[in-house]
């Protein structure tokens, strides 16, 4: 076994830093014949230091692979989870984690050549007005990311000028390992802004040796060795350096509060800015973070504004939360599985022209985002006409999922729609079946873990920003702007602090006009009856639901499954006009399916007869059959 490639030493270093006594290590399915080996790996690395580890081995979660299992891993009560494979880098709730990356080979200077000569670079160096070009790499390649930024840099420099080469910003992975947001809170560290290793383009892994020798008062404003307490503990992802210094005498350190160093902090859950912004509450300006990449702009610069490239795989799923996030940027995205062979030997222009024919360096933002975008707007407009929403909890470890489900129960029950709030693990179209009423679900889960093609589902799947587009605004048709999409659900809690906070921190959403609205889907006026909060537009029912209230309580269940049980007329025969107010309406005039009768399918009903003996014996022979009548029953 390979332990560089698990990083088995990074990961004692940091298990016994921490003093941890109970550890699981995560694997995704394709990893999991390499579990048991890196299992005794590290547990025989850990005796040989005097530090007993239990560690226990965790396969992927009911939801997707690139999410920590804290379920899981608090069933046996563990300290930490060390995640394999590729990682969402979403922020923590309960446990610490630490993570470690797939490697994979990268041509460096073919890569670089093949960049160099791209559109998207070649536009940035042409004036001084443009705008900086994010460089992304693919996590598994991001331990050639400072030879190939030096690279890069210097072709660029090269082919079209140091200003080009100085407005090339390469996005890093800062966090290595993060810490969960209720010890983040408890800590209480105060954001600073000055500098510091997070965001700063670099890759902090490959200073922790220098940091090491470095005194313990200079850590506290570069990468810091020591990973006792977290970098940055500002109610989110906690940044710290790749690798934690050496344990000799690690438990003995762990047992007492080390210094709080000053970093970048992560946005706040709930107090982040979208995307584009700078940040949010005591985030220094210019920092931006997405998809678990940190990067810095000169202020007055946003992401939008930039010419984004990725290299890496095309099917990763931070490719995908990226493209769709910055829809309306350039593109360009380097394969280098697909760079032919002779490619480094090649002249750079030469060099790009034949990673393009050849499929490794595609321009432009693909048809399928473009698609993808039209068809969430299509989505939007049926969630608008929803009665009946369901809200899929598809994470239990994302910090803040709770809140954003109160979030969208509050937006709908506002909207006048009813909502359910379902657990189920990773949704399939079998499971949501079983609930023919509900017209469309809400997925709150890592944002890499969106189901976003739901064709195959009886009722269209959204985002937590698709519903609250949805549920927030019914009545403003104009607001759809893909550039402002986002997949993440912390824009739902932003969005409803600021609703909070225009109330007065009354703690109630403001309820919304049910007016007539025209529906883009069914393409008429019609308005919905307050199937939320038990109130209802017609005075009928009103009076019948304040009389309920009033009556005696040894009445009052009879009172109300009285009015669950009527039934309005259909106007003209159209039952598809009929707004359900009880649950015999949507059964008699929404349900398609009311069982197998015979008018049903033409026939006239059939006479009551009376019941008859069935036949005896064996199925190899009824009693009734001709030459069986000898068969025993």
């Amino acid at each position: 076994m390979d332990e560089q490639q698990w990083r088995v030493q990074d990961t004692v270093d940091y298990v016994c830093s921490r003093n941890f006594r109970i550890v699981t290590l995560q694997f995704p399915d394709e990893y999991l014949k390499h579990a048991a080996g890196v299992c005794k790996a590290i547990t025989a690395a850990c005796e040989a230091r005097g530090h007993a580890v239990k560690a226990y081995i965790l396969a992927d979660t009911t939801y997707n692979s690139l999410s920590v299992d804290e379920v899981a891993a608090a069933h046996i009560g563990a300290e930490c989870v060390v995640h394999y494979g590729r990682a969402s880098l979403t922020k923590l709730s309960r446990l610490p984690a630490f993570f470690v990356f797939p490697q994979q080979q990268l041509d460096v200077q073919a890569a670089a050549a093949c960049l160099a000569g791209s559109s998207v670079l070649a536009d940035s160096g042409s004036s001084s007005s443009r705008s900086p070009v994010l460089l992304f790499l693919d996590q598994p390649l991001l331990r050639h990311l400072e030879e190939f930024k030096a690279a890069l840099m210097q072709l660029v420099g090269q082919q079209q000028g140091a200003a080009a080469a100085a407005r090339l910003v390469i996005p890093s992975v800062p966090s290595q390992h993060m810490e969960p947001q209720q010890q983040c809170q408890q800590a209480g560290v105060q954001p600073a802004a000055a500098r510091g290793c997070c965001g700063t383009g670099t890759d902090c892994s490959s200073s922790d040796a220098q940091q090491q020798k470095q005194p313990a008062a200079a850590s506290e404003t570069a990468c810091a060795g020591n990973a006792q307490l977290p970098r940055s503990c500002q109610g989110g992802a906690c940044c710290s350096g790749g690798d934690t210094q050496g344990s000799q005498g690690g438990s003995s350190q762990a047992s007492r509060p080390a210094a709080l160093p000053t970093a970048v902090t992560a946005v706040a859950a709930g107090q982040q800015s979208p995307p584009s912004s700078s940040g949010g509450c005591g985030t220094p300006p210019g920092l931006h973070s997405l998809a678990g990449y940190q990067w810095h702009l000169p202020p007055g610069v946003e992401p939008r504004d930039c010419g984004l490239v990725w290299v890496g795989a095309t099917d990763a799923p931070a490719l995908l939360q990226l493209q769709l996030t910055y829809n309306s940027c350039p593109w360009a995205v380097l394969d280098p599985a697909l760079l032919p062979p002779i490619a480094a030997t090649a002249p750079p222009a030469d060099l790009s022209a034949t990673a393009t024919a050849c499929g490794a360096l595609r321009e432009g933002l693909p048809l399928d985002i473009s698609r993808a975008l039209r068809r969430r707007y299509f989505l939007v407009q049926k969630a608008r006409d929803a009665r009946i929403v369901g809200i899929l909890v598809g994470t239990l470890g994302a910090a803040g999922y709770v809140q954003a489900v109160s979030a969208l129960q509050a937006a709908a029950r506002a909207a006048g729609k009813k909502t359910y709030t379902l657990l189920m693990g990773k949704p399939s179209p079998a499971k949501l079946a079983n609930f023919p009423e509900i017209e469309v679900f809400v997925l709150v889960a890592d944002p890499q873990g969106q189901i976003l093609d739901s064709k195959e589902y009886l009722a269209p799947i959204i985002t937590p920003h698709e519903a609250h587009l949805a549920f927030s605004q019914p009545d403003n048709e104009g607001e759809w702007d893909q550039a402002q999409y986002r997949l993440d659900f912390e824009g739902v809690l932003h969005s409803a602090q600021q609703e909070l906070a225009a109330g007065g921190g009354s703690g109630r959403p403001h309820k919304q006009q049910q007016g007539p609205r025209f529906s883009l889907v069914a393409g008429g006026h019609y308005t919905h009856s307050d199937g939320g909060s038990g109130a209802s537009s017609d005075g009928e029912d009103e009076a019948v639901r304040l009389h309920t209230a009033a009556a005696d309580p040894g009445t009052a269940l009879a009172l109300h499954a009285q009015q669950a049980l009527q039934v309005s007329e259909a106007p003209a025969g159209r039952s598809d006009l009929v707004d359900p107010r009880s649950a015999a309406d949507y059964l008699l005039h929404k349900r398609s399916w009311q069982g197998v009768e015979a008018p049903l399918v033409g026939a006239a009903p059939k006479a009551v007869e009376q019941a008859v003996e069935g036949r005896c014996g064996r199925a190899a022979g009824y009693v009734d059959e001709p030459g069986r009548g000898d068969a025993k029953s």
